[in-house]
């Protein structure tokens, strides 16, 4: 039940979490931890790597960049994905971005 709650929190709309400041996804990971930590009845003083492991989570940064990859970037080279998302997908990057446009699909996707 944790891991259902936990992991599809973390996961929702997490593409758009892409490119935000260190600072702002610090509380992420502590909950992931303690959801990990829940589930194999752990203390706080055992490691949290090998629970991922064990768990096969990714840390937060690597599933916004997995998703962003896998799931969408994929569907839309191999035409699975709407035709919207196909659309937006372009293979250049822009050097003159503002601070949002940095994060924006069609500048994430090619810079991953």
């Amino acid at each position: 039940m944790v891991h259902a709650v936990v992991s599809s929190h973390l996961d929702y709309c997490n593409v758009l979490l892409f490119g935000l400041p260190k600072y702002q996804l610090d509380r992420l990971p502590k909950a992931q931890n303690a959801a990990a930590r829940v589930i194999l009845h752990l203390s706080k003083c055992d490691h949290i790597t090998p629970a991922f492991v064990d768990l096969h989570w990714l840390p937060i940064e690597f599933r916004v960049q997995f998703k962003l990859l896998l799931l969408i970037v994929y569907k839309s080279l191999h035409n699975q994905a709407p035709d919207y998302i196909n659309d937006l997908l372009s293979m250049k990057t822009e050097s003159n971005c503002s601070s949002f446009g940095g994060r924006a699909f069609t500048h994430a996707a090619p810079v991953l």
